[in-house]
């Protein structure tokens, strides 16, 4: 079998590469490499060369916007079965998934409810605070799983609702635009997160709020309430906060 692996500058990426190749390899299977947008991070080129044909394709991520996609139409074509791997959700260090139909929401368990007994309701120690998370503008997660909402529309109609003080949490990536950060200034009441981690914060904070932001996994894990605005695997039911706060229009 001939194995098409997109290349990854990143070093996480390349190192689950050589395990894939390692054990690919002791099955007997040759290896073709492709160079991609992604193999000379953080140059990106503007156009590479289509990737080879091979019986089964292996790629990072998978999302992204059309001058992406369109390098794995070939293998669509030809019916050439595509692995989308991708940093394992919780602890991601050390961890990935593989999965033939997607990433995040687009991956195979997406939607599974899980079932669970309800026991202890989980009730915040901080009443007074939502950590909310910034997630980068434009991020396949946002533009594929929750186009209907914009990190705009979100802040402002949480602004509008909530009682609470809106803790910003930025990406530890990306800024806000200067757009975003013109509605976080004008929020009511809002103030910048200065935990050094995310782990920190959730000591002090446990309401989250967030579009479809992994680092929801995480708070989950910490037993923190998690409102969630967009498509996300994390997203099941079972956890409420009953609160007061002054009626607002739905988001678009």
């Amino acid at each position: 079998m001939k194995i098409v692996i997109e290349r990854h500058a990143n070093a996480v990426v390349k190192r689950f590469w050589d395990l894939v190749v390692h054990h690919a390899k002791s099955l007997g299977h040759e290896i073709l490499w492709w160079d991609g947008l992604f193999a000379n991070l953080p140059t990106i080129p503007k156009e590479v060369a289509m990737p080879p044909a091979g019986d089964l394709a292996i790629v990072w991520n998978g999302l992204g916007p059309p001058d992406v996609v369109k390098y794995y139409e070939g293998w669509k074509i030809k019916g050439t079965p595509i692995c989308y791997a991708e940093a394992g959700w919780y602890p991601q260090t050390g961890n990935f998934q593989v999965d033939f139909h997607g990433i995040n929401f687009a991956s195979s368990w997406a939607g599974i409810q899980i079932p669970f007994v309800r026991k202890t309701p989980v009730v915040p120690r901080n009443t007074q605070d939502i950590l909310v998370i910034l997630q980068v503008e434009g991020d396949s997660q946002l533009h594929y799983f929750s186009p209907w909402v914009t990190q705009e529309a979100f802040l402002r109609n949480l602004g509008a609702a909530a009682v609470q003080t809106l803790v910003i949490r930025k990406h530890p990536r990306r800024d806000p635009s200067p757009a975003l950060q013109k509605v976080i200034e004008s929020l009511p009441k809002w103030r910048l997160d200065d935990s050094p981690t995310l782990s920190d914060a959730l000591q002090r904070f446990d309401v989250m709020a967030t579009i479809n932001s992994s680092s929801a996994v995480e708070a989950l894990d910490k037993k923190a309430l998690v409102l969630c605005f967009g498509q996300a695997v994390f997203r099941q039911r079972g956890a409420k906060l009953k609160r007061e706060g002054r009626p607002v229009e739905p988001l678009p």
